[in-house]
């Protein structure tokens, strides 16, 4: 069986999941139980924060990508960081990476994520994160 760990802390104003392990279709009902579980009780603004994940798949996006959609229906948001560079050549390469959010670096403590609009207006633009819903994209499918 596929390990992940899944760490939930809450803040002040938002959880972050910090992700340890692999991400693939064996593991991904662990992580959609945790995200299913902040939607019940209206947690609205996730970080998942994936700077420890060794593997993940198509279906490890495919559920950060159902994920961004659903917190952003809930009126929050749900952000990616510690992104390496082979899941966004992943995200490329299935054509997916405008639907989802990254935060430029993880910081050392998260709480400095939560207000990203005061982050991003310090970023060069090729690093500020990309919002699927400024771009008008559809939901996807799910």
């Amino acid at each position: 069986m596929t390990e992940l760990t899944v760490t939930t802390t809450r803040h002040r104003d938002h959880w972050v999941l910090a992700l340890s392990g692999e991400l693939d279709t064996l593991s991904c009902p662990r992580l959609q139980r945790e995200l299913d579980t902040l939607l019940a009780y209206r947690y609205q603004n996730v970080i998942v924060d994936i700077n420890d994940l060794r593997f993940c798949d198509a279906a490890g996006l495919r559920l950060f990508l159902s994920g961004t959609r659903r917190f952003f229906e809930a009126g929050g948001w749900l952000r990616l960081c510690g992104v390496c560079p082979c899941l966004l050549r992943l995200a490329d390469v299935l054509a997916c990476r405008t639907h989802l959010t990254f935060s430029p670096a993880c910081a050392e403590t998260p709480a400095a994520l939560c207000d990203m609009d005061d982050l991003e207006e310090g970023l060069p633009a090729s690093t500020r994160p990309v919002h699927s819903a400024a771009l008008g994209l559809r939901p996807l499918p799910g």
